[in-house]
């Protein structure tokens, strides 16, 4: 993943070379839809200085002219902005709008930008792609807002064991009718090796550590199977990172309109 210093333009700077970005994150990606994602390194007593500046992009954009859905998730210092794009092509179109954007508003937009640079210590980027057929999306399950981001690094060469692991995982959770279910992002372009990320959500922290306790005893119940995928996963797994945000509706862009 690509490490940048402070920066001076939030939107500009956040991109990897377009040219990086021609081909495809892994084999067989081509039909997922692509997302862009920045994760934004935020000093804890200065949060509010960047979600002030945020808000104020939010309103320029208000004015109607920037097309694309922004989903924002805030952490414990720690900000996601997820932009869908649909495939690499929509990068360029991206690129394209934000200059557009920045250039029409001018001194307001560099003012927005000016008090999320002063509140944000270090940022990454990549590019994300939603698996819709490995993610687990039971009936009637509402998606609350706060979100538990599990990543998981494997080992290269090794994007078809980690997809079976996924794919015989959500098997058995159907199998079980687990009231719980998560989205599969392929994590590619940018990202810091091969991994894969699963965002599982509920309405509160208690909420969700009371759905990982229930599933815990209801895996149990197939014990001799979970260790199986178990070893198949740790077989490839290098590491595994776990963190918690929250998604703010307020804060995202064009949500109705994509």
């Amino acid at each position: 993943m690509k490490k940048l210093k402070p920066i001076a333009s939030i939107w500009a700077v956040l991109f990897l070379a377009l040219a990086s970005l021609a081909q495809p994150a892994f084999a067989g990606d081509g039909a997922k839809a692509k997302y862009l994602v920045e994760m934004i390194e935020v000093n804890p007593a200065t949060g509010s200085e960047w979600n002030d500046g945020w808000e104020n992009l939010n309103s320029l954009a208000e004015e109607g002219d920037y097309p694309f859905r922004e989903t924002v998730l805030v952490g414990q210092g720690k900000r996601w902005i997820v932009t869908k794009v649909d495939d690499y092509a929509g990068l360029d179109k991206l690129m394209m709008a934000r200059d557009k954007y920045a250039k029409k508003h001018g001194k307001k937009f560099d003012r927005a930008i000016a008090k999320m640079d002063g509140a944000t210590s270090n940022s990454d980027s990549f590019i994300s792609a939603l698996d819709d057929e490995l993610s687990y999306r039971p009936e009637g399950q509402t998606r609350g807002a706060y979100t538990k981001i599990e990543t998981h690094y494997f080992r290269a060469g090794s994007h078809e064991k980690m997809a079976k692991v996924g794919a015989d995982f959500k098997a058995l959770a159907a199998s079980l009718d687990s009231p719980t279910g998560w989205d599969v992002w392929w994590n590619g372009v940018g990202s810091p090796g091969s991994s894969v990320t699963l965002i599982s959500w509920a309405d509160s922290p208690l909420a969700m550590a009371q759905a990982d306790a229930n599933d815990q005893k209801l895996f149990a119940t197939k014990q001799k199977e979970v260790d199986a995928i178990v070893k198949d996963f740790t077989d490839i797994l290098v590491r595994t990172t776990t963190e918690y945000a929250m998604f703010k509706p307020e804060m995202s862009m064009n949500l109705e309109d994509n």
